[in-house]
């Protein structure tokens, strides 16, 4: 058989940790007591002047005076060790040694305390309420007021009614001497108790302090230290894809230059093959650096007046290869309703459309991508119009496990997508933080063998201008010269590689570079 299953293992508490602990509680329990004395000295004063006045009425006024001085010598030094542990709080004064001596003056203030019943004599009549209710009242007044330090309340009660029941025990002889000294002590007794436990639910309430404050220390720490990293994170990512891009470029270019030359139709294909790949790598390594710089809302946006009709056109022309690759249909949309020319973050918006477009192609067989932008029906922001851009297609689409984590970075809804389709999983992850950024949110609408609708909506401001007189690219148009005309250009670069390359590619438009 089995052995019965213990009681779950509890990591234990590190020593060092639990005196450091400690010490805090027992330094907190000083610097309460310290911040509440001055008041409590006070009306102990107070307190000292009015027995005093009322005692004055019993004669022996030399015995009343002694007291009073002792009693407001008693107070003097409770608030003096207060102000002195406040200017030496820091630790340098043993705070144990400090309670200790407090604990004493306050017993000893119990002590002189017990003068005002014994002067009093009588325990009947009126006086006998007054004796009885000053007999209740002090040890009350010490166990509210030392709170911190249950051994400053016990030794109040203590030295207050232990004096007032020996006096009555050994030296009284009025009625009901015996069974009143016997009342304080079960009730110095019960005081004591009582003050046990607030001191346990003040100590308890320090430590819980003290560890929340400590684990608020801790989080901030380690948020820092996480921020450290992410920073680092960002400025490695940022520095390997500027040395990683650099040597790409090259490649890349070359390999242009070289499809440029006389080449048989296996070499030809072999260099294709080349460009398609650095291709690829190069727009991983963008991912990537797109990614840690949103990650760390490092991205960089500027509002500039733009056309967004010649902005969709723009993209629909840098993916008119791959959709013709694919024989796709790609249909760009803008409602007649939305403004020619807009004041906004163009380059955030051109990315995230690229993104979503080329995410459309990579997952669509057959049919037809549409990019739309219509105005949203949203009310307008003051000099603002909001408008919603969509990318629909008839691709594969996705089912509800696979919604679920579409804007998670590196997610793919299963190992198979990833070998057929291609890609990293990047491209909807940086859209989201992109749209975010613009203060938007990106949501997506799919049926699995249906397709998928990704959409967003941006405010831009109205810049009520007519119309760009300047026309829209056209698909397959290559930069070229005026007919008879010729040109020069200065081509300044400090990689000698990429001098090579550019001057190269340069010189396939202009006459001299």
């Amino acid at each position: 058989g089995t052995a019965p299953a213990g009681p779950a293992t509890q990591v234990p508490e590190n020593p060092a940790d639990r005196r450091s602990l400690d010490d805090a509680v027992q330094l907190g329990r000083v610097r309460g007591t310290c911040e509440e004395i001055p008041a409590i000295a006070l009306v102990a004063a107070v307190m000292s002047v009015f027995a005093a006045w009322a005692l004055s009425s019993k004669g022996a006024l030399d015995w009343v005076f002694m007291w009073l001085a002792a009693q407001l010598g008693v107070v003097a030094l409770r608030l003096y060790l207060a102000l002195l542990c406040k200017a030496r709080l820091s630790g340098t004064i043993p705070a144990r040694r400090w309670a200790m001596g407090f604990n004493g003056l306050i017993t000893l203030a119990g002590v002189l305390w017990a003068y005002v019943p014994i002067a009093l004599g009588r325990i009947d009549g009126l006086e006998g309420v007054v004796v009885v209710g000053f007999v209740v009242a002090i040890p009350v007044f010490g166990m509210l007021s030392h709170r911190y330090l249950a051994a400053g309340a016990i030794g109040l009660a203590l030295g207050f009614l232990g004096t007032y029941s020996v006096y009555l025990v050994v030296f009284s002889d009025v009625p009901g001497h015996l069974e009143l000294a016997t009342g304080c002590a079960v009730y110095a007794l019960a005081i004591s108790l009582v003050s046990l436990r607030i001191q346990k639910a003040s100590v308890a309430l320090l430590a819980a302090q003290y560890r929340s404050e400590r684990v608020i220390e801790e989080l901030q720490r380690t948020k820092a230290m996480a921020d450290s990293a992410s920073r680092a994170k960002t400025e490695f990512l940022a520095n390997v894809s500027h040395e990683l891009r650099t040597p790409l470029t090259v490649v890349l270019g070359m390999t242009q230059l070289l499809g440029l030359t006389s080449l048989d139709s296996e070499q030809r294909e072999s260099v294709d093959m080349i460009e398609r790949s650095g291709e690829s790598l190069l727009a991983l390594i963008n991912q990537l650096l797109d990614l840690s710089r949103s990650d760390a809302e490092r991205i960089d946006g500027a509002s500039a007046e733009f056309d967004v009709r010649a902005t969709v056109a723009a993209i629909r022309l840098q993916l008119a290869q791959n959709v013709h690759a694919k024989g796709l249909e790609f249909a760009v949309r803008v409602a007649d309703a939305v403004p020619q020319r807009l004041r906004g973050d163009e380059a955030r918006l051109r990315q995230v459309l690229r993104y979503l477009c080329d995410n459309a192609i990579k997952f669509t067989t057959s049919g037809r991508i549409e990019l739309a932008v219509d105005p949203a029906n949203e009310p307008a922001l003051g000099d603002k119009i909001v408008l919603r851009f969509s990318v629909s297609d008839t691709g594969i689409g996705m089912d509800r496990n696979a919604l679920a984590g579409a804007f998670e970075p590196f997610f793919q809804a299963d190992g198979s997508a990833a070998r057929r389709y291609g890609g990293t999983g990047l491209g909807l992850a940086i859209s989201q933080r992109l749209v975010r950024l613009m203060g938007g949110a990106l949501s997506v609408h799919s049926e699995p063998g249906k397709g998928s609708v990704f959409s967003f909506t941006g405010a831009f401001f109205n810049c009520a201008r007519a119309a760009s007189s300047a026309p829209a690219p056209e698909v397959g148009s290559r930069p070229s010269l005026p007919h008879g005309l010729s040109a020069r250009a200065l081509l300044v670069e400090d990689d000698p590689v990429n001098a090579l390359v550019s001057s190269s590619m340069l010189s396939q438009i202009v006459d001299t570079v």
